[in-house]
C-alpha cells in the first residue's frame, strides 16, 4: 500500500487528509496482525485461541460486568446517569472480539451521552451455531426502551439484525462503523464460513434488509477498507428511510479505530457527536 491517496479516495474522503501517511502506516500493521487471524494454530482450540486474540484497549475499573437477560454484559455508566442506554456490540468476525475490551471508547461515549452504555457478551462461533450471537443481541435490546446502538465490523451487522428484530421505532439512532452488510462479499468469506454455516446468507445480510422505520444512522469508514463498498451501499439504501451521516477516513484500512493515531480521535469524535445529537434528540 501506499501514502499517497488515489483520485478515488480524493472523492471519497471526508475527513484525515493530513494524517494520511500515519494512518497507512497503521494500515500495514493491521494488514499484517489480520493475516490469518481466523485460524487457530495447530492443536488449540478456538476458545483457547480467541483468548490470545486480543483486539481493542484493557479492562478499566470503571467498568463493571453484569448480566441482562442472561447474556453477560459489561456496563460503563456516566458521572451523571441520564435515562436511556448505549447498547454496544462489539466485531470480530462474529468469533473473535470480547465485550470487555473497549472500556475506555465506550466511558468517553457514556460521557458525551449522559448514557449508560452496556456492550453485549454474545455466543460466539464456532462453539455457538448462527444465529445464537443474535438471540443474545435481541434479548439484551428487549430489556431496555429508549435506546441508541452501536457497533463495530460483525457488530455493526449484528446492530442492525438486533435493531430490525426488536422494533427500529424503539431506537434513537444506530452508530455503525465499518460494518459487515453483505455476508456474501468475499472480504468476510473466511469468518462467515466459520460463523454462518449453510443458512441463507442473503436473509442475514442487512442490505437486503426492509429498513422501513429505521432512525438516524452514521456510518463510519476508510477508503482502504475491503468493507467500504459495504458501507456506501448501506448508507445509500438507508438514506432512503432516514437521515444518514457519512464519515469516510483517508488511508484507514478495516479495524482502525482501534489504532492510537490522530484519525481515529477524529472518528470518535464524529461518532460520539452523532450519539450525544441522537441522545439529545437533535437531527432526528
Amino acid at each position: 500500500m501506499t501514502d499517497q491517496l488515489t483520485r478515488y479516495e480524493m472523492r471519497t474522503a471526508t475527513f484525515g487528509y493530513t494524517t494520511v501517511q500515519e494512518t497507512a502506516a497503521a494500515g500495514e500493521r493491521w494488514r499484517a496482525r489480520a493475516a490469518g487471524i481466523y485460524s487457530p494454530p495447530p492443536g488449540m482450540s478456538f476458545a483457547e485461541y480467541r483468548d490470545t486474540v486480543v483486539v481493542g484497549d484493557g479492562a478499566d475499573a470503571g467498568a463493571v460486568d453484569e448480566t441482562v437477560a442472561g447474556v453477560p454484559v459489561r456496563v460503563v455508566r456516566p458521572e451523571r446517569p441520564r435515562d436511556g442506554v448505549v447498547l454496544h456490540v462489539h466485531g470480530g468476525g462474529w468469533c473473535l472480539g470480547s465485550h470487555r475490551t473497549q472500556d475506555g471508547r465506550l466511558a468517553a461515549v457514556a460521557e458525551a451521552t449522559g448514557r449508560t452504555v452496556v456492550s453485549v457478551g454474545y455466543r460466539m462461533a464456532p462453539e455457538s451455531a448462527w444465529p445464537a450471537a443474535l438471540a443474545d443481541c435481541v434479548a439484551v435490546a428487549s430489556a431496555f426502551d429508549d435506546l441508541l446502538i452501536a457497533g463495530e465490523s460483525a457488530g455493526a451487522h449484528l446492530a442492525v439484525l438486533t435493531m430490525l428484530a426488536v422494533g427500529p421505532g424503539r431506537f434513537r439512532g444506530a452508530l455503525l462503523t465499518y460494518g459487515a452488510f453483505d455476508l456474501a462479499a468475499p472480504a468476510v468469506a473466511r469468518p462467515v464460513g466459520i460463523a454462518f454455516g449453510g443458512v441463507d446468507l442473503r436473509r442475514y445480510s442487512p442490505l437486503f434488509a426492509d429498513l422501513a422505520g429505521v432512525p438516524p444512522a452514521c456510518f463510519v469508514v476508510g477508503t482502504r477498507d475491503p468493507l467500504l463498498p459495504d458501507t456506501l451501499m448501506m448508507e445509500a439504501r438507508w438514506r432512503g428511510f432516514a437521515d444518514t451521516r457519512l464519515h469516510v477516513a483517508a488511508a484507514a484500512d478495516h479495524a482502525f479505530t482501534l489504532e492510537p493515531i490522530a484519525v481515529t480521535h477524529e472518528a470518535e469524535r464524529l461518532s460520539r457527536a452523532f450519539l450525544r445529537d441522537m441522545a439529545s434528540n437533535r437531527g432526528r
